[in-house]
Parts: C-alpha cells; structure tokens; sequence
C-alpha cells in the first residue's frame, strides 16, 4: 500500500506539469490560519475537499496561514502521531482519493503532502 501511494504520488507529480514554488518567511508550525483565505489556491474541487474537511487536523501539517508549505518530516511525524487513528485513516483515505484521479492537476503541496502520508 505505501509502494502504490508512493508510485501514485509520484505519477501525479510527474503529470501535473508545473510545480509551485513555495517559500516562506514563517517558522515553526501553524498555530491558526483558516482556510478561508486559502481555498482559491487548490486545483480542483477534490483538492479542496481534503483540506476542507479535515481542516482541524490538516492545520499542524503546514507553517503558514496560506497553507502552502509543509513542516519539517519530524515535526509531520510527531504531528501525524498524534492524531487519532480515525483522523489517520481519514486522511488516508482522502489521499487515496486523491490518487484515483492522476491526470488532475494538484498543487505540489498536496503530493507532497500525500507522499508523507504514504511513507508512514
């Protein structure tokens, strides 16, 4: 399952044409930025849905209120740790999702994101 997700994400980021550079002059993890201000940036509406949905969880996996880079790999782990097994199988799923539609364009965020899920 980790291989597929990992061969998947990886199919989607060679497919999805141009990756978004993402910088940052934040540090440390994100305390609060909603997504309100956020959702014009995802592609597609499954995209959004990941996010949106799991917004509670979702928020300490990023260091800036535009949800545009991801915390380091230790800090995603602890994070991930932390989480309920239900909110784990949730995003799971959701990246899942997100791997049954290859040829759509997602933010490199997200691939990233979901590769991290992946290899845990």
């Amino acid at each position: 399952m980790r291989m597929k997700t990992l061969l998947a994400a990886a199919a989607i980021a060679a497919f999805s044409g141009s990756a978004f550079a993402q910088t940052t002059g934040a540090t440390g993890a994100n305390q609060g930025g909603s997504l309100a201000g956020a959702e014009q940036h995802w592609s597609t509406e499954t995209e959004s849905r990941l996010y949106s949905e799991h917004e509670d969880v979702m928020r300490g996996f990023f260091i800036d209120d535009a949800w545009t880079a991801l915390v380091t790999e230790e800090e995603f782990t602890t994070t991930w740790s932390a989480l309920a097994v239900e909110d784990q199988d949730q995003i799971r799923a959701a990246c899942d999702e997100l791997e049954l539609n290859p040829g759509a364009e997602y933010q490199q965020v997200t691939v990233d994101l979901c590769t991290r899920v992946g290899a845990i």
